[in-house]
């Protein structure tokens, strides 16, 4: 574990070249949340731009966003360099409006790749099923496949993990339990570990290991309050964080440092 104190332009600068595994991240979203000056705007393009450079060929990042300033996030890590893959969305029912605004109920996570050859671990992030719940096909099943002006028959090959689903690009916080089965569930942080928009540790390790090879190495250049370190030592993978604000980085240098003690 790599715990830096500093402006995450000039640490990330820092790195070498083509040497993490994976960005995972919850920067500021430019919304000046709770009326914190950290938030006032979203990072600059020239972060994204280290971010990539710091990346292996092939890696993965993962960047937290709000809707309001989602477009401006994606856009700079696209100007960076980064391939957008995806748009992950997590969830949420216990948001609270701020103003004459609409209740907040999710937040869009960006789903970028630095060009190169590589994969999700997507089976170490399948979703298990529900007791009764029908399993996925199996070998011989039937199906039908439609092409343009025909339809033709065809076989499905067996699932190799028939005891659960695909992830998919929705997360949600359990609020709705049942009807969402089919899908990863995380409750929001209650914690209250001396953040304001600490994330969940279940989420943060599900992210974590999606995007992040075994004993591979995660970088978080907005490290707040330590959860992404804490799931990737949870994990097995090792970390890099990095935070301006001196009471944040000392309550993630506790954090780490208490489950490195309990490990």
């Amino acid at each position: 574990m790599t715990l830096i104190l500093g402006d995450c332009l000039l640490k990330v600068g820092a790195i070498e070249s083509s040497s993490v595994s994976s960005v995972v991240t919850d920067p500021p979203y430019g919304i000046s949340f709770l009326g914190n000056k950290w938030d006032y705007d979203v990072p600059s393009i020239d972060i994204w731009k280290e971010c990539f450079r710091a990346l292996k060929p092939g890696g993965y990042l993962l960047s937290f966003s709000s809707a309001r300033t989602y477009h401006k996030i994606a856009s700079a890590i696209e100007d960076a360099g980064f391939e957008i893959r995806d748009q992950l969305m997590w969830v949420y029912g216990q948001g609270m409006p701020k103003g004459d605004n609409l209740k907040p109920a999710h937040e869009p996570i960006v789903l970028a790749r630095k060009p190169g050859k590589s994969k999700l671990n997507v089976d170490q992030c399948r979703v298990p099923l529900l007791e009764g719940e029908v399993k996925p096909w199996v070998e011989g099943e039937y199906a039908t496949n439609t092409t343009v002006g025909s339809i033709r028959g065809s076989y499905r090959s067996a699932d190799k993990h028939p005891d659960s689903r695909y992830p998919a690009n929705f997360i949600h916080d359990g609020s709705i339990h049942e009807k969402w089965a089919r899908f990863f569930y995380c409750a929001k942080d209650r914690s209250g570990v001396g953040h304001p928009t600490v994330k969940p540790l279940k989420l943060m390790e599900y992210l974590v290991k999606l995007v992040t090879p075994e004993n591979g190495i995660v970088l978080d250049p907005f490290m707040g309050s330590g959860t992404t370190g804490v799931a990737a030592l949870t994990l097995n993978r090792k970390f890099i964080g990095i935070e301006r604000d001196d009471k944040y980085f000392e309550i993630a240098s506790q954090r780490i440092a208490n489950l490195s003690t309990n490990a």
